[in-house]
């Protein structure tokens, strides 16, 4: 590295420059088998937690789940700008081959320090999931197998200084800073602004609530719970993950005021029977909310 590349280097900081790599490398080779031991007790303690989960109530979590995910993102967006500027500095002065196929990422001058954080960090960011099975959410595949791989492939590579590190944990870590910042977000009760539409008044009520669908199981359960008129035919939800019905322009009565006498619209399905074939076969069906 000549002095031309030195003077376009990021600026380095006091702890970034007292980090030794040698050290941490010494470290990584010696234990990064570990990483196998640390996802059999992750997989261990999430299927196990979910069965202990299953006859015991959810858990709320949303203040913790904030900070927890709120951490991960400032630590995230941190390493994003340190590892994106060297990432930056290397393309401009020895060019994309360059960026590729180095390994010096692991110990140049800016970017060896957040290198070393980012291989750890796969360990405490098994804790996602624990707020997954503790709040009885859909725990999907890619989930766990994406905590695992991830976990392995890091240490793996860090021991032996692969080329293309710095890429793959440059845009690691841009996306959990997105991804972090916007569950940290969600779980602080923050939301877009996304238009609400709503139906037709109610037959039997002079306020209308908006109709929001909530379900477990089965994926192919009905959207018409305690509405008493359809502004639309309800249509079938694409997935298990799917919070709310496809049609939104629903008009409805909480449970308790749906009454005998509400009558559905000619050409349309009884409220009342739907609801009860929904509620023979559902887990949990919240209905109205304001």
């Amino acid at each position: 590295m000549n002095d031309s590349d030195l003077s376009s280097m990021p600026v380095e900081y006091d702890f970034e420059r007292r980090f030794d790599e040698r050290r941490a490398l010494e470290w990584m080779q010696e234990n990064w088998s570990k990483s196998f031991m640390f996802c059999g007790l992750y997989a261990a303690l999430v299927f196990g937690g979910q069965h202990f989960m299953r006859e015991r109530p959810k858990l709320n979590l949303r203040r913790p789940l904030a900070l927890w995910s709120l951490s991960l993102a400032i630590f995230s967006i941190i390493g994003a700008l340190r590892t994106g500027l060297y990432m930056l500095h290397v393309l401009t002065t020895s060019g994309f081959r360059q960026s590729v196929c180095d390994n010096s990422f692991y110990s140049a001058p800016v970017s060896k320090f957040w290198a070393y954080a980012f291989v750890l960090s796969k360990a405490p960011e098994l804790g996602d999931t624990v707020f997954i099975v503790l709040r009885k959410q859909r725990l999907i595949f890619l989930h766990w197998y994406h905590h695992i791989t991830v976990l392995l492939y890091s240490w793996y590579s860090y021991k032996d200084q692969v080329a293309g590190g710095g890429w793959f944990m440059t845009m690691n870590y841009v996306v959990h800073s997105l991804m972090y910042t916007y569950y940290a977000a969600r779980a602080a009760g923050l939301r877009g602004g996304r238009p609400r539409v709503r139906g037709p008044a109610p037959l039997s009520s002079p306020s209308p609530r908006s109709c929001r669908w909530r379900w477990a199981w089965p994926c192919w359960a009905w959207c018409t719970t305690g509405c008493t008129r359809f502004a639309a035919r309800p249509t079938w939800t694409t997935s298990c993950g799917a919070r709310s019905c496809t049609s939104a322009t629903w008009s409805c009565l909480p449970r308790s005021s749906t009454t005998a006498t509400s009558k559905a619209p000619p050409g349309s399905k009884d409220p009342r029977q739907s609801s009860a074939s929904v509620l023979h076969s559902a887990r949990r069906i919240e209905v109205c909310q304001t």
